[in-house]
This record gives structure tokens, C-alpha cells and sequence, in this order.
């Protein structure tokens, strides 16, 4: 069986770290702005829209990572991992 790495240092939400939920949250507005794109555009912008939801992805959890708990990390302190048996 494998051993998993837990964070014990990130802030969480019924197991969920916070910057998942921010960005998660930040995804479903831009995508929902994009949706309205894709139905009244041709192919060339569902193509485009696309792209740009995938980048939209990764933009989203940075942010809402440096906002969480990259910015924050300054301010507490940092303990190592532990290690599950």
C-alpha cells in the first residue's frame, strides 16, 4: 500500500483545501462567460473558447493559491509534513 504525503499546514474545508474552492469558483464564472460565446459564435470561436478555458483553469487555481495560501504562508509558521504510516 502507498504511503501518502499529507499537508498538515493548508487550510482546509471538510478536507478541501481553500484554494481548490476559489478556483474552482473563479472557473464556473469565466466558463459561463465563455458558454455565451460558444452559442452565438461559429466554430472558429468554440475553438477559441475552448483554449481559453483551458488556460482559464490554470490561471484560476494560481490565483487562488497565491491568494490562500501562497500570500499567507508569510504569516504563519510553516511546519514540515507528515509522513501516514
Amino acid at each position: 500500500m502507498k504511503k501518502w504525503r499529507v499537508a498538515s499546514t493548508r487550510r482546509r474545508l471538510s478536507y478541501t483545501p481553500y484554494y481548490i474552492i476559489l478556483g474552482k469558483f473563479g472557473i464556473a464564472i469565466l466558463l459561463a462567460i465563455l458558454a455565451k460565446q460558444v452559442t452565438h459564435g461559429n466554430w472558429t470561436i468554440s475553438l477559441w473558447s475552448g483554449i481559453a478555458g483551458n488556460v482559464d483553469n490554470f490561471l484560476c487555481h494560481t490565483i487562488a493559491y497565491g491568494l490562500t495560501d501562497g500570500l499567507m504562508a508569510s504569516q504563519r509558521i510553516s511546519a514540515p509534513c507528515d509522513r501516514v504510516p
